[in-house]
């Protein structure tokens, strides 16, 4: 699959240190990571864990306690997540008037029902909508 680079990432991007093998790594750390462990579940525990630090979601208890159900226990699920990253990816697009196909062909969606889960289309775009009706 082929995904354009956004600008802004590009530009960012752009402005990271070099080397002389195109095959290195973007990342190297999360790369390392990614591969010791065989998949992307630590990159997403470290990116809760940032959420967590920053106070935007709770902490993960890793121990079963009386209050914390641990890793393998049933816990409320956090709003915010690595994943939320699909959801809204697929909504500013989806409200900046993209394509529907585009938008999942871009974020890897298969149906539409899919695509449209994700999708949270916010007040603005949908009075910008009610605007475009003809007048009666």
């Amino acid at each position: 699959m082929i995904i354009p680079i956004a600008p802004p990432l590009r530009a960012h991007i752009e402005k990271l240190p070099a080397g002389d093998d195109p095959d290195q790594p973007l990342h190297p750390r999360a790369f390392a990571s990614v591969e010791k462990s065989g998949g992307v579940k630590t990159l997403s525990r470290q990116f809760y864990e940032l959420l967590a630090d920053t106070g935007l979601t709770m902490p993960k208890a890793h121990r079963r306690s009386d209050d914390a159900p641990g890793r393998d226990g049933h816990r409320e699920l956090s709003p915010i997540s690595f994943h939320s990253l699909r959801h809204t990816a697929t909504s500013l697009m989806k409200n900046a008037g993209i394509n529907a196909s585009v938008v999942m062909d871009i974020i890897g969606h298969e149906s539409e029902a899919i695509s449209a889960h994700y999708t949270h289309i916010d007040e603005d775009t949908k009075r910008r909508a009610i605007a475009k009706l003809p007048r009666i």
